[in-house]
């Protein structure tokens, strides 16, 4: 069985000891081991862009492990030495590490994504002015402006709300307080 020290020294771990005298994971000193290593270049195949050195940029480098931490954490080959080592991680754009995900590299080192397709939603209609799309008209009503002749919402329609002290918090009346929960539905039959 070997120890964690002979696991650290096997895959190349930067630790460090932290203010507890904890050994942790020295993130600094693996992106300073990584350009020593690779150049300063982002590993995500056919990236080309600069790092930047703003913290909240897409473009700021991240460690990215190479087998997925996600797909290590089950298997007894992975231990987490061997996951954190410097042979399982390269430096990538932020932009280019959330890309990449939790895919492994083929054989050949190229990545296989799967692209999102993101469905189009449906542009909204404009709101007329005069009535705000049905909000303002009281039953019966048609606004000029846009032939709206239905009050909206269809289920709390404002000609109906009523004023919170004369409203009976029933299915047959609503206030601004009963219509988000904050006054307690009272049923019909305890009325």
């Amino acid at each position: 069985m070997e120890t964690m020290e002979n696991l650290i020294e096997k895959w190349n771990v930067p630790i460090r000891v932290n203010e507890v005298g904890i050994n942790v994971f020295d993130r600094t000193r693996a992106m300073q081991m990584l350009l020593e290593r690779d150049g300063d270049g982002c590993k995500f195949p056919g990236c080309e862009h600069e790092f930047s050195d703003v913290s909240g940029s897409p473009w700021y480098p991240t460690l990215d492990h190479r087998k997925p931490q996600s797909k290590c954490k089950d298997d007894p080959d992975w231990p987490w030495q061997r996951v954190w080592g410097l042979d399982n991680l390269d430096r990538m754009h932020r932009i280019c590490n959330q890309r990449k995900g939790d895919t492994e590299y083929n054989e050949d080192g190229s990545l296989t994504l799967i692209e999102v397709t993101r469905s189009v939603k449906l542009v909204r209609p404009d709101i007329c002015a005069s009535c705000y799309a049905g909000r303002l008209l009281m039953k019966g009503d048609e606004c000029e402006d846009c032939g709206q002749n239905i009050p909206q919402p269809s289920t709390w329609p404002a000609y109906l709300m009523m004023d919170p002290r004369e409203c009976s918090h029933d299915r047959h009346a609503h206030c601004k307080f009963c219509v988000p929960g904050f006054a307690e539905r009272i049923e019909p039959l305890h009325i």
